[in-house]
């Protein structure tokens, strides 16, 4: 299966060539093809799956089938299209390098030698991006200057995470505007290192993970340093 992105000279060429070819059997009665829409599903923040069913091929061989989808209602093969095989009956249709948040017009289509026939249109709109998943936070190794934590960015929500690692202060609920680490970026585990403590010091510590939509924290954990 191919995607094309604003090719309409690609659409409509392959729609006039078979016009052209069949356009001397004049004793033939040919339309464009019926086809219906499939309901979008496997719906996510860029990507979803249609597809459609070609129910007749108007009396002439259906040469190409697939979707098109735009953001404003009508697409047509001036927009974004998939290519998804030949002939009459159902195929899958994968609409990709979709962006977040955003509603889509999509419908079904098929070209033979009359031309190009469209199915019923159907809306949907794609997943809006969060801030990040970070699952439980752990405290290891507590010294009288140093502790070790432990965490994992579990999802990125849509949006890549930028930066994660763990941030820690003496009263509770700390952010990015007190101590902090920064132990990569993208999802997966990490390990931090706390470092530069006071002795027999209460401290509280939570990871955090942004992305283009914001900061998560995990869950807070306190610790008290060795004296």
């Amino acid at each position: 299966m191919k995607v094309y992105q604003l090719k309409s000279s690609a659409f409509v060429l392959l729609a006039s060539t078979w016009l052209v070819i069949n356009s001397c059997k004049d004793d033939e009665v040919i339309v464009p093809p019926t086809v219906a829409t499939e309901n979008v599903t496997q719906l996510s923040h860029t990507n979803a799956v249609s597809g459609g069913y070609v129910v007749k091929d108007g009396g002439s061989a259906v040469t190409v089938r697939g979707v098109v989808w735009n953001t404003s209602p009508g697409p047509t093969g001036a927009n974004s299209y998939t290519q998804d095989g030949s002939g009459t009956g159902a195929f899958v249709s994968n609409l990709t390098g979709l962006t977040e948040n955003t509603k889509y017009y999509v419908r079904a289509y098929a070209i033979n030698g009359a031309g190009v026939g469209y199915g019923p249109e159907i809306s949907f709109t794609t997943v809006e991006a969060i801030p990040p998943t970070l699952a439980a936070l752990t405290i290891t190794n507590v010294g009288d200057k140093s502790a070790t934590a432990a965490c994992s960015a579990t999802a990125d929500n849509g949006s890549a995470i930028s930066a994660k690692g763990v941030c820690w202060s003496t009263t509770p609920s700390p952010t990015l505007g007190n101590n902090k680490t920064t132990d990569g970026a993208g999802t997966g585990s990490f390990s931090s290192s706390i470092s530069g403590l006071q002795p027999n010091t209460v401290y509280y510590v939570r990871a955090y993970a942004t992305n283009g939509k914001g900061t998560s924290y995990s869950n807070e954990v306190s610790f008290e340093t060795l004296n």
